[in-house]
């Protein structure tokens, strides 16, 4: 930039006795010459000539806007020490260096700022994991670039990332399989630095892994789940049980049970649902669903509902056969071919059992199945079959529903006159005049001519 001198004239009447020139400040260096953003405030050394007390020093941006020193100290003609403030940025590099006094210097280009690296990702979580079995998560890369280009590296320098997961360093990626919480939620905290040159940023962020949780429906009819996040589901699905109609009939069979380990779902997706009631339909009771589509569709689940105990039906698990002689209902849930292939191969029924002696005076009646085991066959002619055993899914959905975690027990089968009447199965069956326990799809014991409603438990 041009310098110039100015003149000063001391007038003794109209004569010109003692002219003083003074000289305009020159700005030769600084030191140093280049600033890390994350450091400012910072102070420079100024060298040059003619500085004077109480001279100002401004920072000119490459626009052309100038940002005052908030302090400067007059060292000597030739140096002074000036404050950059933080409001000096890499936005404006270079920056020329103006020193005034009562005339102004100024040199171009002197002093730039090296920026600090710029996350990319925002500070706080980056997710909530909800299922400690799952293999793979989506998880925010805790990431940050440099507004020099400078390439970055990343680290965690306090804390660590959640048990099972892995930081991988240099890049920021956060992988793995993070472990199962035995209930609630475990929360990690840690911080990232992002390192470019010499240049570092630091940024805090937290994980939280959540215990599989379970949600139960159990008001019977139509409704959507609502998926929270995208990934499996582990389904349980249960008809309603069949009925029986009267204490000399079989019991009524176990509404089918699915237990799908791995049922796919889409965050936001809406599943349309059916629980189904206690009915008295014949020959079997009603079906619980779950997923869209109907009938074969592959995501169209279907538990089926149990086979009535009054004609010995098919059905989920089949009904058992009535005082007249003969085998129970088939448990079909396994081999329908109405229903969907994972409704199948996920499905459990049994057969009801068969009926006892057709003699004078019992005529025993056989025991519905249930979703663990078939129907107990009628003895003699005065011992009428049990229900068939439910199922335990207390491993996978706790004790909390069913029976103890045992669903779809078959009902007790009956007797024509006098004898002993067949006890329910385990996890709902019913027993003599019980229509087995609501929203288990347990089968109606001889003479309730209804089984137990259904259910849909669903775990992430």
């Amino acid at each position: 930039m041009a310098t110039y001198k100015s003149i000063k004239y001391a007038f003794s009447g109209s004569e010109i006795t003692d002219p003083t020139i003074l000289a305009a400040p020159t700005v030769q260096s600084i030191n140093p010459a280049s600033l890390s953003e994350g450091a400012l405030p910072a102070a420079i050394a100024i060298t040059g000539t003619d500085f004077t007390p109480g001279s100002t020093v401004n920072f000119i941006s490459a626009t052309g806007s100038s940002i005052a020193s908030p302090s400067v100290s007059y060292q000597s003609a030739t140096a002074l020490q000036a404050t950059v403030p933080a409001t000096v940025t890499d936005a404006g590099e270079p920056f020329d260096i103006q020193v005034q006094g009562q005339v102004a210097g100024q040199k171009d280009n002197l002093l730039s700022i090296d920026g600090n690296p710029t996350f990319t990702t925002p500070a706080g979580s980056l997710g909530t994991i909800t299922d400690g079995t799952r293999s793979t998560y989506t998880l925010a890369a805790a990431t940050a670039t440099d507004p020099e280009g400078v390439a970055v590296t990343h680290a965690i320098t306090t804390g660590s990332v959640s048990p099972g997961l892995t930081f991988n360093a240099p890049a920021g990626t956060i992988t793995g399989t993070a472990s199962a919480v035995p209930s609630g939620s475990v929360t990690s905290s840690f911080t990232v630095r992002a390192t470019a040159g010499a240049q570092t940023t630091d940024r805090a962020f937290t994980i939280t892994v959540s215990a599989p949780q379970t949600q139960a429906i159990t008001t019977t009819g139509a409704g959507t789940f609502s998926a929270p996040f995208t990934g499996n589901i582990t389904l349980l699905a249960i008809g309603s049980g069949g009925g029986s109609g009267s204490e000399n009939n079989g019991g009524g069979g176990a509404g089918g049970l699915v237990l799908h380990p791995s049922y796919a779902v889409q965050q936001g997706v809406s599943y349309p649902y059916v629980v189904a009631a206690s009915t008295s339909s014949n020959p079997r009771s009603t079906d619980t669903t779950f997923g869209p589509g109907s009938g074969t569709d592959a995501t169209f689940i279907t538990a089926m509902g149990g086979g009535n105990g009054g004609g010995s039906y098919d059905g989920g698990s089949g009904g058992g056969r009535s005082h007249s002689p003969g085998s129970g209902g088939s448990g079909i849930q396994t081999t329908s071919p109405a229903i969907s292939a994972d409704s199948r191969t996920y499905g459990f029924g049994n057969n009801g059992g068969s009926a006892g002696s057709h003699n004078y005076p019992g005529h025993p009646s056989g025991g519905g199945g249930g979703a663990g085991g078939t129907g107990g066959n009628g003895s003699g002619s005065t011992t009428a079959g049990g229900g068939g055993s439910g199922k335990d899914v207390s491993s996978t959905f706790g004790t909390t529903h069913g029976v103890s975690g045992v669903f779809a027990g078959g009902g007790g089968g009956g007797i024509h006159q006098s004898g002993s009447w067949g006890s329910g199965g385990s996890g709902g069956g019913g027993s003599r005049n019980q229509a087995g326990t609501a929203n288990t799809g347990g089968g109606g014991g001889a003479g309730s001519t209804v089984g137990a409603s259904g259910i849909i438990l669903l775990k992430y």
